[in-house]
């Protein structure tokens, strides 16, 4: 298992997000997605009308269905975490890539910070092509 944490500012604040705690099972890998909501607006101003989290996950690159998160209160600071289940691409490489961003009650979002993975399945034994037939005069 490998974990990335990415340590960036949001609102004026800084904000641990991570997608981490790889688990893979026959042909499916989940990954955590974990950070702490943002306690302050843009202009350092205590935040008081959080809605929610906004994870929008990229599997190789496609836009995949956005993940509503609710806030644990309107002024910030809860712990959230929500699990991704994606099916790596047999023989390639295939890269889950996160954007997460906290979302207030009138629809005003923060900058997003993205978070990645990457599973790489081209190393597998059973992968690789047998050798063939070569000769050189």
């Amino acid at each position: 298992m490998r974990q990335i944490l990415v340590l960036l500012t949001l609102c004026s604040v800084f904000l641990a997000y991570s997608v981490q705690a790889e688990t893979c099972t026959g042909a499916t890998c989940t990954y955590t997605a974990a950070g702490t909501e943002p306690t302050t607006k843009v202009g350092g101003a205590a935040l008081d009308n959080l809605k929610q989290i906004v994870l929008t996950p990229r599997l190789n690159g496609v836009v995949q269905a956005p993940i509503l998160i609710p806030a644990t209160r309107a002024s910030g600071g809860g712990a959230f975490s929500k699990q991704l289940t994606i099916t790596p691409t047999t023989c390639a490489v295939t890269t889950l890539s996160v954007d997460m961003q906290a979302e207030n009650t009138v629809g005003g979002k923060s900058a997003a910070i993205n978070a990645s993975k990457v599973k790489d399945l081209t190393l597998d034994p059973t992968c690789a092509p047998a050798a063939g037939a070569f000769t050189l005069d």
